[in-house]
C-alpha cells in the first residue's frame, strides 16, 4: 500500500498485508503526518515498510552535502534496527560503506560493507549482497590486493546468478575475467587491443 505523494493526515488503519514484495510505503510524503495503526505485515520478500531516511541521504548526496547525507544514512540504520527491519539495515550499511569508500576511509568502509554482505546473505538478498561485494572488490583493487578483488567479483557474480539477474551477471563475469591489474599492465605496455581493419576507400565511379 502506498501513501506516496500525500500531503497531510493520512491514516492507514487495520490492514493485513502478506506474501508481497513490500508492505507499506510512506515516501515521498509532503508535509505529514501519516499514521500507520494496527496493521499486520508478514510474508514480505523485501522491506516491511519503506520509510527510510536513507532516501533523504541520497537527496543530500545529489545536493553535494556528504556530511548531512551521512547523518541521514546513520539515522536510517538506527531506525531500521529499532523496528527490526533487517533488509533496511543491510541497505543502510551498504550506503554508509559506499560513502566511507568514496571519502577514503577504507577501514570503516570494509567493516560496514562486510556487515552488509553477511546480513544480505543471511536474508537471501542477493542484489544487495552483490552490490556490497563489488564495493569490497574496488577497495581491494585500490589496495593492490588483486587476488582478493577477483574473489569478491566472483562472489558477486554468483550472487547475481542466484538472483536471476542475467544481464548484470554477464557484465560482472566479463569484469571478473579481466581484473584491473591485467588491464593496467596492457595499458602500460601500450596494448590497446585488436582494432578492426579499415576497408580501403572505393574509387569513385568514372563519369561517362
Amino acid at each position: 500500500l502506498e501513501t506516496d505523494y500525500g500531503a497531510h493526515n493520512f491514516r492507514v488503519y487495520r490492514n493485513r498485508f502478506y506474501n508481497g514484495h513490500t508492505g507499506i510505503s510512506v515516501q515521498p510524503f509532503y508535509g505529514g503526518p501519516v499514521y500507520l495503526i494496527r496493521n499486520e505485515i508478514y510474508g514480505v520478500t523485501a522491506l516491511t515498510f519503506v520509510a527510510l531516511r536513507g532516501l533523504c541521504g541520497v537527496c543530500r548526496l545529489l545536493l553535494n552535502q556528504p556530511e548531512k547525507a551521512r547523518v541521514e544514512f546513520e539515522g536510517a540504520l538506527v531506525a531500521s534496527r529499532e523496528v527490526q527491519d533487517r533488509a533496511g539495515e543491510a541497505a543502510s550499511l551498504l550506503a554508509l560503506g559506499v560513502m566511507a569508500s568514496e571519502q577514503g576511509m577504507a577501514r570503516d568502509a570494509a567493516r560496514q560493507l562486510g556487515e552488509s554482505v553477511r546480513l544480505s546473505q543471511k536474508l537471501g538478498l542477493s542484489e544487495l549482497e552483490a552490490a556490497a561485494l563489488v564495493r569490497l572488490a574496488e577497495l581491494a583493487e585500490t589496495a593492490k590486493e588483486y587476488d582478493r578483488a577477483l574473489a569478491f567479483h566472483r562472489r558477486a557474480l554468483q550472487a547475481l546468478q542466484a538472483a536471476g539477474d542475467r544481464v548484470a551477471a554477464v557484465r560482472r563475469g566479463a569484469r571478473s575475467a579481466a581484473p584491473r591489474r591485467l588491464r593496467t599492465a596492457r595499458r602500460a605496455a601500450g596494448h590497446r587491443g585488436c582494432r578492426p581493419r579499415r576497408r580501403p576507400a572505393r574509387p569513385a565511379p568514372a563519369r561517362r
